[in-house]
C-alpha cells in the first residue's frame, strides 16, 4: 500500500501461506501497476520482461492537511 501512495510500481513476492499478501499480489496486479510470481517460482528474467508493462500509477486521492492534524499543538 505504500508503494501505491507513493506512485511506484513494483514486481509482489508474496510470502506463501500469507494469506492476505497473496490476496493484495493479486488484487494489485488486476490494473497492470503492479505484477506479481511466486516466491518459490521468481525468475528476475521474467521480472524484468514483466516491468517493461507497467501501466503509471495516479493516485487520485485528495492531499492530506497535516497543518489541520497539527493545529492542536499550536495551542
Amino acid at each position: 500500500m505504500d508503494l501505491y501512495k507513493l506512485e511506484k510500481n513494483a514486481i509482489l513476492v508474496p510470502t506463501p501461506g500469507q494469506t492476505e499478501q497473496e490476496y493484495l499480489a493479486k488484487y494489485l496486479s488486476k490494473n497492470d501497476s503492479f505484477k506479481s510470481q511466486k516466491q518459490n517460482g521468481f525468475s528476475i528474467e521474467k521480472a524484468i520482461n514483466q516491468s517493461k508493462s507497467f501501466k503509471k500509477i495516479k493516485n487520485h486521492e485528495t492531499k492530506f492537511d497535516w497543518s489541520n492534524l497539527f493545529e492542536i499543538f499550536e495551542k
